[in-house]
């Protein structure tokens, strides 16, 4: 980039797409080394970022763990309401606070977003979507030992990489990374390194790696795949600045401001990421804070929120006379205080509980603690952009992959109970934005974390492109810059896909959550939220989805449940107020949204000579493939069909078809259309396959469909009916059995007849079905939904008509060790108008019933 200043031209390093990531609650985790960062020069130039054609301004993102609402400025409680009273005037407030830079606004420019959310709030999964832009269920990453199933040639680093910039992530990448994996490096089995980075410095996390993101002792691997180990005691009485230091926030804070200030020229792009107070895996219970941020003795702990411990009294007993909250949070046990038996020592007494408190209340005060050296490391970063005269041409993202418990509603014994909650105090984060040139404000419009990789996107001029994958999130351009935005969305999805969930106190459990602003009306806030048990040896009954809704308006703390439950073994409906209705109505649509395009099958009677139509067969015996893309697109879609011999053969059976389907913006459904060529021998059926390939937008979910040509020469003559199959992917959630709620799989099945009915005129062809038969491997009301409720049905045929479908709704399921499973659609019954229409089989039917039953297949999409 040239500059020109002062009347003569100065080169100057372009810096783009920096993403500082800090994991762990309060990552303490600093982006340079004092030593290193050069005096601060003038104020460079500002840039408009979001100019086209696009500047492709310097993008930095900041990812803490575990870090709730209210942390930023003056202390706030976890659901970010003001420090007032007690709270504000307590002795030693000051102390404790741990981001007085960050909270000053440096220089100015800052976004404050006061509602933005976490769609699966646990490490893994919102790592997953802050690279992808992709909610959970789209990604395949929903809880933190499925890391290995990202596709990180789909995450925005490829796009900004693509278009120039140097990238760089710096820290923890994803939990359990390098999952096992290698490549061969000059012949040498060296560890896996994600494509398309050019600065990588990563969190060893393999479930037996020593020091797995810890503090003190922890293993890295860089961009050369080498294997870096880091050492020294605990809590070492060190300085930021001791060349011995290797407090992992230090040393990566380090690495991050040496990407700014040495990296080569160009656009550049990293990410820095730490251990903080306790993401699991291997990280201390609580945060360790750098030893110069420790102090002589214990800090007074905070007081706590309103939900704190809800439905257990200090002494340990229960308190359920109102208490209305999901079956698996009511066994949690109520929060003790620690007695004298229980007191703690070792060489850092401020960081342990404490006799006569709450063990979440000093890891609180140990975050807070943790978050100084962060926010010493954004100072640094910050004079680090000064320096190099591209702060001003430089977005700043600060923000986090989840929030933290810290005891309300009883969370906290165990760690998928300490962040994965439907609750503001897991899934309600911070987010600030640097964009240069604009004023310091707050917005408080709803943001979730997918969209911020379409952001990057957008500032990098690759958003088209990147969207084309289709994506979850929403680029936050114009609220970043204050536009209007009259449609923007009013509500954001939080899930949890958790299955088999480890701990003392957890559960087999998933929830599904809407979060709204100014939704139904202005002025009104709601959380609804569905929660499925799945634990038949706690639970009573394992199936029930229970509910829940707040009106966030008058009870931010989501005390009062306005879905009541009822106290009945097996507990009973709830009884929701009618905005439940169409918030679940809401829910249900972004929850079970899969983003794909599929290929079904079709089965046609062959008809007598070749395709051409006679007295006798008056309709063309074509073989439809219906292509479905689940959800409509922004742009222009391609996909690529062609057809192949199975047992029929091209040429003699059907005619060939080789082409491209266009599905214009806003189109869900295409056809491929195949001619069948009929004769008049009598042969068993014969199959062939069109197959998709190519997508130029979302991918390809089943790209195979067979064909089916039925033989209608060895049945007895006249007009026949038959049943086809039909294959669908089972989806998610599986055993939800809540009235009104729905899954985007249907299996429509097909029943065709030969020939049309010309005479008598006007006449009409019914024919019964029965769903279900001995044998099946899929169960009704698990796996499907009976039609009618019964299991059987008729379909009827107009005059002319040739097909009609069979629509089977299938209930979702997540266990891999499920397999495919199947059901049987029959015909039992086919009569036509004017005539007889009693009881009946088979070929003793008018139309004869020549192909009386057909399967359908529920693939397991789970692994």
């Amino acid at each position: 980039m040239t500059v020109a200043r002062g009347g003569r031209k100065r080169t100057v390093r372009a810096l783009a797409a920096v993403a500082i990531v800090l994991m762990g609650v309060f990552p303490a985790t600093v982006l340079g080394d004092a030593q290193r960062v050069r005096p601060a020069s003038a104020a460079d130039d500002v840039v408009d970022c979001g100019a086209v054609p696009h500047p492709k301004c310097n993008i930095v993102q900041i990812l803490t763990d575990d870090q709730t609402m209210g942390t930023l400025a003056d202390l706030l409680d976890p659901v970010g309401k003001p420090a007032t009273g007690s709270f504000a005037s307590l002795p030693g407030l000051a102390a404790i606070s741990g981001m007085p830079y960050l909270g000053s606004r440096p220089d100015g420019s800052w976004v404050e977003f006061k509602n933005n959310y976490i769609n699966t709030s646990l490490c893994c999964p919102a790592r997953a979507s802050f690279l992808t832009g992709e909610y959970n269920h789209h990604n395949g990453v929903t809880n933190n030992k499925q890391g290995f199933v990202l596709d990180d040639t789909l995450t925005v680093n490829n796009w900004l990489h693509g278009a120039g910039y140097k990238t760089g992530l710096i820290g923890k990448y994803l939990n359990l990374y390098p999952f096992g994996r290698t490549q061969l490096i000059g012949g040498v089995a060296k560890p896996y390194v994600p494509p398309n980075w050019d600065r990588w410095l990563a969190f060893q996390s393999d479930e037996n790696a020593p020091g797995d993101n810890r503090y003190y002792n922890y293993t890295l691997i860089d961009q050369d795949h080498n294997v870096v180990s880091r050492s020294c005691p605990d809590a070492p009485p060190l300085a930021r600045d001791d060349p011995n230091n290797c407090y992992s926030t230090d040393v990566l804070a380090t690495a991050a401001v040496d990407f700014v200030n040495f990296a080569p020229s160009g656009p550049h792009n990293s990410a820095l990421q730490s251990c903080t107070v306790a993401n699991g895996e291997a990280c201390p219970p609580s945060p360790v804070p750098a030893s110069r941020h420790i102090p002589e003795t214990p800090p007074p702990t905070l007081p706590e929120s309103p939900n704190f411990n809800e439905g257990g009294n200090p002494d340990g007993s229960r308190n359920t006379d109102s208490y209305d909250k999901p079956q698996w949070l009511d066994s949690l046990p109520p929060l003790v205080k620690r007695n004298a038996f229980q007191q703690v020592t070792s060489n850092t007494p401020g960081l342990n509980p404490q006799v006569g408190e709450y063990d979440a209340d000093r890891v609180r005060v140990n975050a807070q603690l943790t978050l100084k050296s962060l926010d010493e490391a954004v100072q640094e970063l910050v004079a680090a952009l000064k320096a190099q005269q591209v702060f001003n041409r430089t977005i700043i993202v600060f923000t986090s992959d989840n929030g933290y418990a810290y005891g309300s509603h009883k969370l906290g014994q165990s760690e998928p109970t300490r962040k994965d909650c439907q609750y503001e105090e897991c899934s309600h984060v911070p987010l600030l934005i640097r964009y240069p040139g604009g004023p310091n404000r707050t917005e408080n419009r709803l943001t979730s974390n997918v969209d911020l990789a379409p952001t990057y996107a957008r500032f990098a001029g690759v958003l088209d492109a990147f969207k084309d994958r289709g994506r979850d999130g929403a680029n936050l351009y114009q609220l970043i810059v204050g536009s209007s935005a009259p449609s923007w969305r009013k509500q954001v999805l939080i899930e949890s896909r958790f299955n088999n969930v480890g701990g003392p106190y957890a559960t087999e459990r998933r929830y599904w959550g809407l979060r709204t602003l100014d939704y139904p009306s202005a002025g009104q806030s709601w959380k609804y939220v569905e929660t499925d048990i799945k634990d038949p040896l706690t639970f009573p009954n394992p199936n029930y989805v229970q509910k829940e809704l707040y009106n966030l308006v008058t009870d931010p703390y989501e005390l009062n449940n306005l879905c009541q439950q009822s106290g009945a073994q097996p507990p009973q409906p709830p009884n929701c107020p009618s905005v439940a209705t169409d918030l679940a109505a809401r829910l249900a649509a972004l929850r079970d949204g899969k983003r794909s395009l599929a290929i079904g099958d079709a089965a046609v009677y062959e008809g007598d000579k070749g395709n051409t139509p006679s007295v006798s067969s008056p309709v063309k015996p074509i073989a439809h493939f219906t292509v479905t893309m689940s959800e409509p697109s922004e742009k222009e879609v391609r996909v690529n069909y062609g057809s192949a011999n199975g047992t029929a053969t091209g040429g003699s059976d059907f005619n060939h078809v080789l082409g491209t389907l266009v599905f214009a913006p806003g189109e869900t459904s295409k056809s491929v259309d195949v001619t069948v060529l009929g004769d008049t021998i009598a042969e068993p059926d014969e199959t062939f396959s069109v197959t998709l390939s190519g997508s130029t937008g979302p991918p390809i979910s089943h790209g195979v469909g067979t064909g089916i040509i039925i033989d209608d020469d060895s049945a007895p003559p006249g007009i026949h009916v038959g049943v086809g199959g039909a294959m669908v992917w089972e989806g998610d959630f599986e055993g939800h059995l809540a009235d009104g709620t729905g899954t985007g799989a249907v299996a429509n099945v097909t029943v065709t007849l030969s020939k049309t009915i010309a005479t008598p005129p006007g006449s009409t062809v019914t024919v019964d079905y029965q769903v279900g038969a001995p044998g099946d491997t899929a169960i009704p009301s698990a796996n499907y939904i009976l039609p009618n409720g019964f299991g059987i049905g008729t379909v009827t045929f107009a005059p002319g008509q040739s097909s009609a479908t069979i629509p089977i709704r299938i209930l979702p399921g997540t266990r891999p060790g499920d397999g495919d499973k199947f059901f049987t659609v029959m015909l039992t019954r086919a009569c036509t108008s004017g005539g007889s229409c009693g009881s009946c089989s088979g070929t003793s039917c008018n139309p004869k019933i020549t192909r009386d039953t057909g399967r359908v297949t529920i693939r397991n999409d789970d692994g």
